[in-house]
């Protein structure tokens, strides 16, 4: 039995009027936020995974094609990721998403009512009132904003609204964001 052809037949499956009528109706998705369609590869990536997965794996990505372009052995990278290559990963992704939607009429309107300021690293932040803490602007209705608020929903053991965007907004400004009934708090929606 290595291979199909010798098995006995299959006999193909039909579904009866009996059984349709018995069948459960399939429900349309509820929850749906803003369709937010893959642009590119590590777009369609982010999609996949989680927020801090992803950014490991572009992580062990650049590693890979640095090591590539190293002629020398004594030069490669080895053992577990570092902080300031994670941390580089986190920067390349909202610097990309940034430069991308740079010239968008939402960006154009949050520059004036955001205080957007580009910062050392070429990243937007938000120039607020206190002084010296300046998070990073994250557009609304992105993939990476989306994955930013469920990991920090996560991260705060489904503490609800509030505390969910004091997380997020430790480090990141995402303008508005909503979550759905108590009942269905299981799914981040971004506005």
């Amino acid at each position: 039995m290595s291979s199909p052809q010798n098995g006995p037949e299959q006999n193909a499956l039909e579904s009866s009027k009996e059984s349709e009528i018995e069948a459960k109706p399939v429900k349309p998705e509820q929850f749906k936020g803003a369709e937010i369609k893959p642009q590119d590869v590590f777009d369609k990536l982010l999609a996949k995974h989680t927020f801090w997965k992803a950014i490991r794996i572009t992580a062990w990505l650049k590693r890979f094609l640095n090591n590539s372009k190293t002629r020398e052995k004594t030069n490669y990278q080895c053992g577990p990721l570092e902080t300031d290559e994670i941390q580089a990963q986190v920067q390349w992704w909202i610097k990309s998403l940034q430069q991308r939607h740079l010239e968008s009429d939402e960006v154009k309107e949050d520059v004036l009512k955001l205080n957007l300021k580009p910062n050392d690293d070429e990243l937007l932040e938000c120039r607020g009132r206190i002084e010296g803490h300046y998070p990073l602007y994250i557009l609304t209705k992105t993939l990476l904003a989306e994955k930013l608020v469920m990991d920090a929903h996560t991260s705060s053991l489904h503490g609800g609204v509030g505390i969910t965007m004091t997380t997020v907004r430790e480090t990141y400004w995402i303008s508005s964001t909503e979550i759905p009934d108590k009942a269905h708090n299981q799914v981040l929606l971004l506005v």
